[in-house]
């Protein structure tokens, strides 16, 4: 058996943990309280393949938790009730999520990236908690990787194509450019010389 992660909940009352075979082919989300006792198996997530470890949940108010898994055959969101019950899968498709950015409980929406536009880059997107009202935020083609703002009213978006030179901009949540940070030209002077850097 191994013990891939341990952290505690928010309230500090109890330890989460999981537990998985050495082929990783399944893996125990399990608490215990914090004054010891017998450890209680929440659930069990498993894959047609190997299980990996999938991150530190994301807790919220209520203690209930967002984790991301493979169990239908593609990265994907899941809610779950405080007491391990899968409420419902937030993101599905053939696509993946790669990162749970934001949570903001007070409009409800959940924001992270994921590949869902195109296969081989990342988008920002966002979810309400109920699973519907998926939105794109990123705008135009390439990889954007993103910073969000403690707010979630403006993100910072470094986006590269091979269309145009990497570039930082600040953008508004709905979608709107507030300003450009920075922009490299190594790619648009290699072009002109000749040279490949």
């Amino acid at each position: 058996m191994l013990l891939t992660r341990a952290g505690w909940t928010p309230d500090s009352d109890k330890v989460f943990f999981y537990v998985q075979d050495r082929a990783q082919t399944w893996l125990d989300f399990c608490t215990v309280a914090r004054s010891g006792g017998k450890p209680a198996r929440l659930f069990r997530d498993k894959t047609r393949a190997w299980v990996s470890d999938p991150g530190a949940p994301h807790f919220l108010k209520d203690g209930s938790f967002l984790l991301p898994s493979e169990r239908s055959g593609w990265k994907h969101l899941y809610h779950f009730a405080k007491d391990g019950k899968l409420k419902r899968a937030l993101t599905c498709g053939c696509w993946e999520t790669r990162t749970l950015h934001q949570v903001d409980e007070a409009t409800g929406w959940v924001y992270f990236s994921a590949t869902k536009d195109n296969p081989i880059a990342e988008n920002l997107y966002r979810i309400k908690l109920d699973g519907c009202g998926l939105e794109r935020l990123t705008i135009g083609p390439g990889d954007h990787r993103v910073i969000i703002s403690p707010k979630a009213n403006l993100f910072v978006d470094y986006v590269s194509s091979h269309q145009t030179p990497p570039m930082a901009r600040l953008v508004r949540m709905d979608g709107k450019p507030a300003r450009t940070l920075a922009v490299s030209y190594t790619h648009l002077r290699a072009h002109e010389t000749g040279r490949n850097l």
